[in-house]
């Protein structure tokens, strides 16, 4: 019933200090059978899918660049150490379907914002 939250993240506000280390997890799908029941959002039947992305205002909801965005500002990957902020924010932008802007040692170029020769759509239905 309206109004609902269909996700939501715990803590609402997340209050880190420098040097913290911050794990973030979540789960969707490209390929679930929910009987028509859980096809949230504007992608195809049977996906269900996240990113993450900073916001401009708690009171808005539309996403900064990453240009605009401090949040990558100095984070790291543990998995692709050659990985910035920027190649971080991607990846996490468009559901994996990019792994960096140009590529690192742990993500070919070919998968890389830069590198790949299909886009990812509107709608994210090829992520």
């Amino acid at each position: 019933t309206f109004p609902a939250t269909e996700y939501d993240f715990i803590p609402d506000r997340l209050v880190v200090k420098k040097d913290d280390l911050v794990h973030i997890q979540w789960t969707g799908s490209n390929s679930h059978d929910n009987n028509n029941d859980g096809d949230d959002g504007e992608g195809q039947g049977g996906t269900d899918r996240s990113n993450f992305m900073e916001m401009s205002d708690q009171s808005e909801s539309y996403p900064k660049t990453i240009k605009e965005a401090k949040f990558w500002d100095g984070v790291e990957s543990l998995t692709d150490p050659d990985a910035d902020g920027t190649d971080i924010a991607i990846g996490l932008a468009s559901a994996g379907y990019y792994c960096s802007k140009k590529g690192t040692k742990n993500c070919d170029e070919d998968l890389s914002l830069e590198g790949r020769k299909k886009h990812i759509d509107d709608k994210m239905n090829n992520a």
